[in-house]
């Protein structure tokens, strides 16, 4: 008879008390890390922001698992992650203060963005053969794994092994958040389990985000801790507290059905808080299907997760002119009629490449998903001036994209 796994929950006000009582409820973490270990932390810290936006995994959280593992013998503790967006990752752990907590509890930080990198086989794997890594997490005896509690618009949920997508290259993310809740991004994640395995999982539910996650929802304070070593179980367990059903989450059921893991609450032991004590119903995403402008008609066709919610931020990054007319255009299958009125026509993501010469009026978005040139031109800049310092990016076509998006906006202004 196969043996339940354990999961932890804990709630609490005190957050290194709450992580170090999760842990001791699963075995300890010297029944995790063993004398001379190598041990890698892996938060998620998707983008620069600070502790109190709920973005990213709580600092204290980090710096107490870097603290357990030292004392439970590790010879070396790594903070590692990569940036989103072409940022460099060096400016998420300044702002999110967790390379500082980090540091001070005596671990190394590994910009993964900057690491040398290895080139993994993937067994069975089913849309990844291979993958590029950093090579500090082949070379970790241990890897925990510590993701923030989130909705996530694209895969449903931000849990833990959704927060494996750090792991990839920035050029390897391209194009995989396609599928119904993200199943292709999911396939791809769960590949990249065959080949990592993380040996704790400690979820930071202390401030969670429902709604548009994971950077774009509300917060929510549920005040939990959830800790396991199976990844799977955590995952299924967690999302069960947000009020969603863990078969629902497509990377648990994938990677339960695949042997990677306990997805089957009826083969978890759930120990300290009952899931039905702490659970909340997060606020699902509502997509706007449609712009509220009476002067933006839309145009779908095949679209994806990964361009489904983007009329708001496309309408935010054209800065709408009341007396201009505007045509959206999202999808590989558009039905677009012969003519469109309309003053501009913006061709939103990759997918809408076929149509770039098909009217004179158009500015074209590339990207899977679209839209980082916003990011680099108006956020960056918005964001850097809010916290009185420059937010680093890693030379990529973004730039010659922004300029080629702004010519477009002005020979379009001159007719």
């Amino acid at each position: 008879m196969r043996r339940k796994c354990e999961v932890s929950v804990i709630k609490g006000k005190k957050n290194e008390q709450m992580v170090q009582q999760a842990i001791s409820m699963i075995g300890g973490m010297k029944s995790i890390v063993k004398k001379g270990d190598i041990v890698l932390i892996k938060p998620n810290i998707c983008l620069p922001l600070p502790p109190e936006k709920g973005d990213a995994t709580d600092p204290i959280v980090v710096a107490s698992l870097v603290r357990l593992a030292k004392a439970a013998g590790a010879s070396r503790v790594v903070v590692g992650e990569s940036g989103g967006w072409g940022l460099y990752v060096r400016d998420h752990f300044e702002i999110s203060k967790i390379g500082e907590y980090s540091e001070k509890a005596g671990a190394e930080l590994s910009y993964f963005d900057e690491e040398e990198r290895i080139e993994l086989e993937i067994p069975n794997g089913i849309l990844l053969k291979k993958v590029s890594i950093p090579k500090i997490v082949k070379e970790a005896d241990v890897i925990i794994n510590v993701p923030k509690m989130k909705n996530n618009f694209v895969s449903m949920v931000t849990l833990g092994i959704k927060n494996f997508m750090a792991f990839l290259a920035p050029d390897d993310r391209y194009g995989i958040h396609r599928g119904v809740n993200g199943v292709e991004l999911a396939y791809v994640l769960v590949d990249l389990l065959k080949v990592i395995k993380p040996k704790l999982t400690v979820i930071d539910g202390i401030l969670a985000m429902e709604g548009f996650g994971p950077h774009s929802g509300d917060l929510i304070r549920m005040g939990v801790i959830v800790a396991g070593k199976d990844v799977v179980a955590v995952d299924a367990v967690a999302s069960e507290i947000m009020g969603y059903q863990a078969m629902e989450i497509p990377t648990t059921q994938i990677a339960a059905k695949q042997f990677l893991g306990v997805g089957d609450l009826s083969e978890i032991v759930v120990k300290g808080k009952k899931i039905e004590e702490v659970r909340k119903h997060f606020t699902r995403p509502i997509f706007n299907y449609i712009s509220d402008h009476p002067n933006i008609t839309t145009y779908f066709g095949g679209v994806c997760c990964g361009c489904i919610y983007r009329i708001p931020e496309t309408e935010t990054a054209i800065g709408i002119d009341p007396n201009k007319k505007y045509a959206l255009v999202f999808g590989r299958k558009v039905n677009l009629p012969p003519k469109i009125d309309a003053d501009e026509i913006w061709l939103v993501g990759d997918c809408t490449a076929p149509y770039r010469n098909k009217y004179k009026n158009t500015v074209f978005v590339s990207g899977c998903p679209p839209l980082k040139w916003y990011i680099h031109a108006v956020r960056l800049p918005h964001w850097s001036k809010k916290f009185g310092r420059e937010i680093h990016t890693y030379p990529v076509d973004i730039e010659k994209q922004t300029r080629e998006i702004i010519k477009a906006r002005q020979r379009l202004s001159k007719k």
